[in-house]
This record gives structure tokens, C-alpha cells and sequence, in this order.
């Protein structure tokens, strides 16, 4: 039944890469009149390289089979905080085309994914620590840091190095994505303490506490 359970867990972890690096590829690629080339450059916004680095952590996390356990749930949760960040600031900060294909799969599809794998497929997250949401802020500080070094030009028109408020915007987007992470530790013990009674969960950890 564990093995089971552990192929059912691999199969869905490689689907949500490909929901996520078929996003990528449905941005960066063009065709006009017979020829086609890729917009490597297009990788440089948060939105590409975001979901290719999805793209690349489930499928790592497909074929360790959550193993380490504990690297696997930290993993989910630093995704899920980057995706939502994604996702949220597209919709509230940017125009959203979710006609496109590309931008539909980038900033609502793959992000939604992400979040439900982290909430409700595996038992790992059931055991997150209070101060691991402090860590998840890793993947957008990390990627704030090259948008200043490469000069991104995109998001410039909220986010410019040269406005006064700079470093007000930048703490304000810090706190959402704290506040993002906090409600997702709150929710995944929510739902493991749901489960607790489960088998499933009892039988492999002991119960959600501090």
C-alpha cells in the first residue's frame, strides 16, 4: 500500500512539472512564418524562472520520493510562498492575460497545484515549525537580488531601484510574502491536525504539536 501511495505521490509530482515547464515553454517559444526561436531572455522575469524552477524541484521531488521527508515538505513550502508571490502579483499588480496559454499555466494553474500539493499530498508538511515560513522568503529575496544585479527591466513600473520608496515597496512585498507563508504553516497544521486520527498520518508520525 506504501509503495502504492508513494508511485500515486511521484505520478502527481510529475504532473505538476510539466504544468509548470509547459507554462514556461508556452511564454518563451515563437513561431512566425515557418521559423522559431526561443526568448531565452524571457527567463530573467520571476514569472519564467519561478516555474521553471517548479519545473525542476518536482521533478527531483518525483524521483527521490520525498526522501529526505523533511527537505521535501521545506521544498513545498518555499515553492508554494514563491508561486503564490507569482500569482498574487500578476493579478493585482500587472495586467492579467489569462487568455494566453503560457501566463494561464504561470500565474494561476501551476500555482494552484503547488499549494494543494503542499496542503494536501504527502504528511511531512503536518510537522512544519513555526519559524520555516522565516525561510520560505528564500527563493524571492534570492531572486530580488538578481533583478538588481541583471538590471531586470520588468516590474520596473512598481518595483524601480530608483524610486525614494524603493525599499518601502521591498519590505511591503517581504511582510505579504511572511504573511503568505504564516497562513500556509497555519493551514497545513489545520489540515494535519483534520487527519490526525488517520493512519495514514498516525501510523508514520506522531501527532501535530508545538
Amino acid at each position: 500500500m506504501e509503495a502504492q501511495a508513494q508511485v500515486t505521490r511521484a505520478l502527481w509530482r510529475l504532473a505538476v512539472a510539466f504544468m509548470a515547464l509547459f507554462g514556461v515553454w508556452n511564454t518563451i517559444y515563437y513561431s512566425f512564418a515557418g521559423e522559431s526561436f526561443i526568448d531565452w531572455e524571457g527567463l530573467r522575469e520571476l514569472s519564467q524562472s519561478g516555474s521553471a524552477l517548479a519545473g525542476v524541484v518536482y521533478i527531483g521531488l518525483a524521483l527521490t520520493l520525498d526522501r529526505p521527508e523533511r527537505v521535501s515538505s521545506w521544498l513545498r513550502g518555499a515553492m508554494a510562498v514563491l508561486m503564490l508571490l507569482i500569482a498574487v502579483t500578476s493579478m493585482t499588480l500587472m495586467d492579467p492575460q489569462l487568455y494566453e496559454t503560457g501566463f494561464l499555466f504561470e500565474h494561476l494553474i501551476t500555482p494552484l497545484a503547488v499549494v494543494l500539493d503542499f496542503l494536501l499530498v504527502g504528511r511531512g508538511q503536518f510537522r512544519t515549525r513555526w519559524w520555516e515560513p522565516l525561510t520560505w522568503t528564500v527563493f524571492p529575496l534570492l531572486y530580488l537580488v538578481f533583478f538588481l544585479v541583471a538590471d531586470v527591466q520588468s516590474y520596473r513600473g512598481f518595483l524601480n531601484p530608483d524610486d525614494p520608496y524603493f525599499l518601502a515597496v521591498v519590505g511591503g512585498f517581504l511582510a505579504g510574502v511572511l504573511a503568505v507563508g504564516f497562513a500556509l504553516f497555519a493551514l497545513a497544521r489545520v489540515v494535519g491536525r483534520a487527519f490526525s486520527d488517520s493512519r495514514a498520518v498516525s501510523g508514520r508520525f506522531p501527532p501535530v504539536t508545538g
